[in-house]
């Protein structure tokens, strides 16, 4: 599910390729680049390296990755989004919600951002066909598009940020995140994390309990709400690298 910083409107064209980019990005982990979205092979330019500084190796792999495949609801959110004449830039925040016992890493400690840039070498191709009704489907609204989104466009930066490393979190994740989950907050290193551990007889039984456990736990009911609600429409997707 897409949101976006006030003023962004994600239907007009430099978000679109923000959002076309992200998502070809995340399915080429699954199924490999050439299977990916049409066009994405050759904006992105082809398989990179670990080591390539712009771009991440398992956004461009050619063969599928090793995930594990579950069912859960991605939230995603473009903040620092800026365009030029020649070009797009903006930041893709992320976590996820699943009904998977286990563990969600993307709750524990929200860090899941991503920086993508794009450059105009030739004119625009044609864009998405966004539902017009909330009432109804338009069936010409693929989900996977069957035409090259990125006609026109080659992808510049699709990289994970890595505060560790030096990488700056966006003040617009953070203030996202905190909005999303209320409960949560930010630690001394900018990290947003979910409250305390919370033990009860009657939730936790003595267990570890995960990050959405702790948040419902705590009384922080909007985060249990909107994990039920989408738990049946949720599209079936596969869990991050734990490398990430």
């Amino acid at each position: 599910m897409w949101s976006a910083d006030p003023g962004i409107e994600l239907l007009q064209r430099g978000p679109e390729l923000v959002r076309a980019t992200y998502e070809s990005a995340d399915y080429t982990r699954f199924v490999g680049q050439s299977r990916s979205f049409p066009g994405y092979p050759e904006a992105v330019g082809g398989p990179t390296r670990r080591s390539n500084a712009d771009k991440e190796d398992f956004f461009t792999s050619a063969e599928p990755g090793e995930d594990e495949q579950i069912a859960l609801t991605n939230f995603l959110h473009i903040t620092g989004y800026a365009e030029t004449a020649t070009g797009i830039g903006a930041t893709v925040c992320s976590y996820n919600l699943h009904t998977d016992p286990g563990v969600n890493l993307s709750v524990e400690g929200l860090n899941l951002a991503y920086r993508i840039e794009l450059e105009r070498i030739g004119e625009d191709g044609l864009p998405g066909i966004p539902d017009t009704d909330p009432a109804r489907h338009d069936p010409r609204a693929n989900r996977l598009p069957l035409w090259n989104v990125f006609d026109g466009w080659k992808i510049t930066k699709l990289r994970y940020l890595r505060p560790t490393k030096g990488d700056e979190m966006p003040q617009g994740c953070i203030d996202w995140w905190l909005r999303q989950l209320p409960g949560f907050t930010q630690n001394a290193s900018a990290v947003v994390v979910p409250p305390a551990r919370i033990r009860t007889s009657h939730h936790a039984g003595g267990r570890a309990v995960s990050g959405v456990d702790r948040a419902r736990d705590a009384g922080v009911g909007d985060v249990t709400a909107r994990e039920c609600r989408y738990s049946t429409s949720a599209h079936s997707r596969r869990r991050r690298r734990s490398s990430m």
